[in-house]
């Protein structure tokens, strides 16, 4: 009977002390950090403008499903490119020290003549604004 209070205790003490399985591991969508791109200074009129684009991530805690580039053209001719990925069964609480690295490209179709401009993106932080005379 003089145990009953010490077993109460540790038995509340393991279920508050437990991690649920969807507290640490995730599924979302999110940017994926861009480190350097290259980019024709010159296409013609009707061909695509194509940039190769280098991806990088410190740590991985789970996988990644590269989804392609959100590309939005704000004026004219000018267009923000940002890399997407779907983060799958990621861990909040554990990552691996190794480097993840995807070399793609993105595409854009340069349909009148003048100059273009690439803003590539990570998140919100310009990483590089690569600039294309269409003729």
């Amino acid at each position: 009977m003089k145990y009953l209070p010490l077993l109460a205790i540790v038995f509340a003490l393991t279920f508050c002390s437990c991690n649920k399985n969807e507290d640490i591991v995730q599924t979302f969508n999110g940017n994926l950090p861009i480190v350097s791109t290259s980019t024709p200074i010159t296409v013609l009129v009707g061909q695509n403008i194509i940039s190769r684009v280098r991806c990088e991530l410190n740590s991985i805690s789970g996988s990644i499903v590269f989804q392609g580039f959100e590309i939005k053209e704000v004026t004219s001719r000018q267009f923000n490119l940002s890399a997407k990925a779907l983060y799958k069964d990621w861990n909040t609480q554990i990552a691996m020290p190794v480097i993840w690295t995807l070399d793609t490209t993105s595409n854009i179709k340069a349909t009148t003549p003048g100059r273009y401009i690439l803003n590539f993106y990570n998140s919100t932080k310009l990483v590089k604004s690569d600039t294309v005379q269409v003729n």
